[in-house]
């Protein structure tokens, strides 16, 4: 019986084990086809020596607050526009006015020292983001530089309400007040139709692609350009009627009062911004 049992056992064990040898070629057979399929398939390549790559981290700018202001903008001007429509009807009809001559639309804007203040302010605010717009498209800035933003809205602020001033003192000073009042009157008047201008593009510079931006910064500067150009023609001509102001005179004045001091402050400010990046 003892033998009986051994010899039972011996042939289990080699069955067993016939099992396991089974498996274990089945396993190579499957892990060589593998290998093979592997080495065959272009996308893995196994016969040079692996290398590694250093990751930089993404840096991600978000604009959804400069989203948020530019339709803050938006609506802000809708609602402006709809409780004074009449305003805007004048400010139009003066601005498509060449010649100045329906003087009681003029003394309305010149009464509504409120909503004029109001555009003025408007005025502002899009041309410094417009600014901020243009430095971060150069490389200047980043998108997520908002102090820069409120640096260029302040500059442009400033710059106005220091040439306000210096125009009012120097008319004061020279007996020419109503003059210069005439003078401030289509500079500021001009400024109001570019803010109003100005925000079509400043959408489209900062959320469109960068083909579409280089467009839209060539015709917003040849926009700025023609309506500076009508400010000094309009200037021109009313200095002109009222102090017979000579062509190379009021052309030595823009280019000493308006365009080196912009220059200047320009230079300037890119020098600062240089030296804190």
């Amino acid at each position: 019986m003892l033998c009986i049992l051994h010899l039972s056992a011996l042939g289990q064990d080699s069955s067993s084990n016939l099992f396991n040898k089974e498996i274990l070629i089945k396993k190579d057979s499957v892990l060589f086809h593998q290998k093979e399929v592997i080495l065959k398939n272009a996308t893995y390549n196994l016969k040079t020596i692996s290398e590694s790559n250093n990751q930089q981290i993404r840096s991600y700018n978000s604009n959804d607050l400069l989203f948020y202001i530019l339709i803050f903008l938006m609506l802000f001007l809708s609602v402006f526009k709809l409780i004074y429509q009449k305003y805007f009807t004048n400010l139009a009809r003066v601005f498509l006015n060449t010649t100045l001559r329906q003087s009681q639309l003029v003394d309305q804007l010149l009464i509504a020292k409120f909503q004029s203040l109001i555009m003025n302010i408007f005025f502002f605010i899009t041309a410094g983001i417009y600014v901020f717009l243009i430095l971060k498209h150069i490389g200047k800035v980043r998108l997520n530089e908002w102090s820069t933003m409120l640096f260029c809205i302040a500059f442009v602020a400033c710059l106005y309400v220091l040439k306000y001033v210096n125009v009012l003192f120097f008319g004061w000073l020279t007996g020419f007040k109503n003059e210069a009042e005439n003078y401030l009157f289509i500079v500021f008047l001009l400024n109001k139709i570019t803010g109003i201008t100005l925000i079509p593009f400043l959408f489209l510079m900062s959320f469109a692609k960068a083909s579409l931006v280089e467009s839209s910064i060539v015709i917003s500067a040849f926009s700025l350009v023609i309506l500076l150009i009508i400010r000094y023609l309009r200037t021109f001509g009313t200095l002109n009627n009222q102090l017979r102001v000579s062509r190379f005179h009021f052309v030595i004045y823009v280019i000493a009062i308006e365009i080196i001091p912009i220059l200047l402050i320009y230079k300037q400010a890119m020098i600062i911004l240089s030296k804190s990046q």
